[in-house]
């Protein structure tokens, strides 16, 4: 994200620096967009599968268990 600011003029005449966030860079394509939706889509999983790793492990570890998040991998762990 870029800051761009802009001079702009009211009906009076008086002058007002308008600053706003813009994304600079587009994709050139429509593939391009598809793809990096799809690389977005796998980070939130990926953080989303992680958040309740976490809550599992902190869960378990007030009965004295110690669970590494690796364990949650492999089917035949779990």
């Amino acid at each position: 994200m870029k800051t761009v600011h802009f001079i702009a003029m009211d009906t009076h005449g008086k002058t007002t620096d308008i600053c706003c966030k813009t994304s600079v860079h587009h994709s050139d394509s429509a593939e391009r967009m598809i793809f990096k939706r799809q690389v977005g889509l796998y980070h939130q999983r990926v953080e989303h599968r992680v958040s309740e790793a976490n809550q599992i492990m902190g869960f378990l570890k007030g009965f004295g268990l110690v669970v590494v998040q690796r364990g949650f991998s492999m089917k035949e762990k779990r």
